[in-house]
């Protein structure tokens, strides 16, 4: 298991592309040991998956919307991180379209179904489930790979 967090760790370093600072690289690697991470740490991680330096949870949301990369919502910084809250923004990010009722509806239910479509989440979960630190730094790297596929 730490073999595996240190390769997503190393890999979601060399995206940055030497732009961010070591700070980058010490969030990521607390971020792991988190039990549950919360929506902030979700927005963090999309900023730095963009390579832009990650701010405070304000900022970052602020990069996001002007890029359209979050859905409007109301979470705070602090909610627990819900596999549906994280794939509503990977839905809108990737554009994924393999969910008629997804793109009818926008909701979080269709973009976590759109997602286990993608192979970017599990099918044996709920959008309800919570994510810890470590499955998140892994669902993003498969985002980043996902994205850089695209290009």
């Amino acid at each position: 298991m730490k073999i595996k967090l240190a390769i997503i760790i190393i890999f979601l370093s060399a995206i940055s592309s030497y732009t961010q600072d070591i700070g980058s690289l010490s969030y990521i690697h607390e971020l792991g040991k988190k039990e549950t991470a919360t929506f902030g740490d979700a927005v963090s991680m999309f900023v730095l998956t963009l390579n832009k330096k990650a701010e405070n949870f304000n900022t970052n949301i602020s990069i996001l919307k002007s890029l359209n990369v979050i859905p409007e919502t109301d979470y705070s910084e602090s909610t627990p991180l819900r596999r549906g809250m994280l794939a509503s923004i990977i839905a809108k990010y990737l554009d994924l379209k393999d969910s008629l009722f997804y793109r009818i509806f926008k909701s979080e239910r269709y973009a976590f179904r759109a997602c286990i479509a993608d192979n970017i989440m599990d099918a044996n979960m709920s959008e309800w489930d919570k994510i810890s630190g470590d499955e998140l730094i892994e669902i993003m790297s498969i985002v980043a790979e996902k994205k850089g596929e695209e290009k």
